[in-house]
């Protein structure tokens, strides 16, 4: 997240018996004998909102990802004299499956432009009285606030291959910053200077013992994220304790 802490995201659990022995939950086996079942809990919630609103808004409120953005682009007439024209970029828009909202509500243009600053809809086109007399459309940028002007024919392509290079951007951006808070360390002392200022991601050597762990989590208030599946066996020593450690585990403070 933008302050460095992690968020837990979709989780697993081994719940074991544990609960199917509370309610009684049973089935017969192939020697047809009655058992417990044995049961595990997945999850991704809304959290993961959450963790999207954080990872890409910024002071002016959200930014969607054009993937995942209900409207995609909303169109915001100026004057209430140019309906046929902004219905003539709707359907090429629509043509072109884009998600398009066209804003006739009776707010003020200042408040609907904010509207959809604060919505993070993508990109916002503005049309009035000198777009039509151009034959052009204002297009505004919702992640750079970039503001161009295209032609009418052919603003439903750029607008296309503009959400396509949003997407990337965004992509590319938050993969950057979590590279910049990725960190491979074996001092302690770095260990704790790191959690104490920028946090992030530490992949450490860890002896895996729960003792150890809760030692490193009160002095520094990090603790194992996880290990990583694709994660190699090494020979190493305990970030904390000096002990024989065979992996690199990720640690990280959470909320």
């Amino acid at each position: 997240m933008p302050d460095g802490k992690s968020l837990q995201a979709a989780t697993s659990h081994d719940l074991g018996q544990n609960f199917s022995k509370v309610f009684d939950i049973e089935y017969t086996n192939k020697e047809g004998k009655r058992n417990y079942v044995w049961q595990t809990s997945w999850g991704l919630s809304t959290r993961a909102l959450g963790g999207l609103f954080l990872t890409h808004g910024d002071d002016d409120g959200l930014i969607l990802p054009p993937r995942v953005a209900p409207i995609q682009v909303a169109i915001v007439p100026v004057t209430d004299t140019v309906d046929a024209y902004v219905n003539s970029v709707k359907d090429a828009l629509l043509a072109k499956n884009i998600r398009v909202f066209v804003d006739t509500s009776n707010e003020s243009i200042g408040r609907k432009f904010n509207k959809w600053e604060m919505k993070g809809v993508p990109v916002r086109i503005e049309i009035g009285d000198k777009e039509v007399a151009s034959d052009v459309v204002t297009v505004v940028l919702r992640d750079t606030h970039e503001k161009k002007q295209m032609k009418r024919d052919i603003c439903a392509l750029h607008i296309e291959d503009i959400l396509g290079e949003m997407q990337k951007r965004l992509f590319q951006k938050q993969n950057n910053f979590i590279a910049s808070r990725t960190f491979f360390i074996d001092s302690y002392d770095e260990f704790k200077k790191i959690m104490s200022m920028t946090k992030g991601f530490i992949h450490a050597f860890w002896c895996e013992d729960a003792a150890c762990e809760k030692s490193i989590k009160e002095e520094t208030k990090a603790t194992t994220r996880c290990l990583s599946l694709d994660a190699k066996e090494e020979k190493g020593v305990c970030v904390h304790c000096g002990k024989a450690a065979h992996h690199r585990w990720i640690f990280g403070q959470s909320y």
